[in-house]
């Protein structure tokens, strides 16, 4: 913010205001990063995974990293864990959704759910902002989600504003 002129602070701070999410820019994060990270991920939308008798355990994970004004400011992460038997996920194991990196002077919040339908398993995070400007509350929500099927194959993958 220092190097901005005023006039592109206070532009940048309109939109902000305006709407916070307006303001990030999201990219997915490459092996080569992935690699100096200190929690373990995979590039989307890689599997990983151990087979026992009839099932195996998978481990999906999705990383993208969050810039303001070219600055990279952190990481909206999902890991999803779930068993499969080749035709269908069976079991839910984990879906954990989690910031990292500087928040500022906002809060950001991250609850995840999972379910299976039709032996395709899906593990969506939910990441919530708030920011107080101007002396009212902002919130900005964004989703993240995966979703498979038993052979494991990627059947969804994304992020977006709600």
């Amino acid at each position: 913010m220092d190097d901005l002129t005023v006039s592109e602070r206070e532009e940048f701070l309109a939109a902000a205001a305006e709407d916070p999410l307006a303001v990030m820019e999201l990219t997915p994060i490459s092996p080569a990063e992935i690699d100096s990270m200190p929690i373990a991920v995979s590039e989307p939308p890689a599997v990983q995974g151990y087979a026992t008798a009839n099932r195996r355990l998978n481990t999906a994970n999705q990383s993208y990293k969050v810039s303001a004004l070219g600055i990279q400011t952190g990481t909206f992460s999902l890991r999803y864990r779930f068993e499969s038997n080749g035709t269908a996920v069976t079991r839910n194991v984990e879906c954990t959704a989690w910031w990292s990196g500087f928040s500022g002077f906002a809060s950001i919040s991250s609850t995840a759910k999972q379910w299976i339908s039709g032996g395709k398993g899906t593990c969506i995070g939910t990441h919530r902002m708030s920011v107080l400007v101007k002396g009212s509350m902002l919130t900005g929500v964004k989703e993240q989600g995966l979703s498979y099927n038993g052979k494991p194959a990627l059947l969804r993958n994304y992020i977006k504003n709600l």
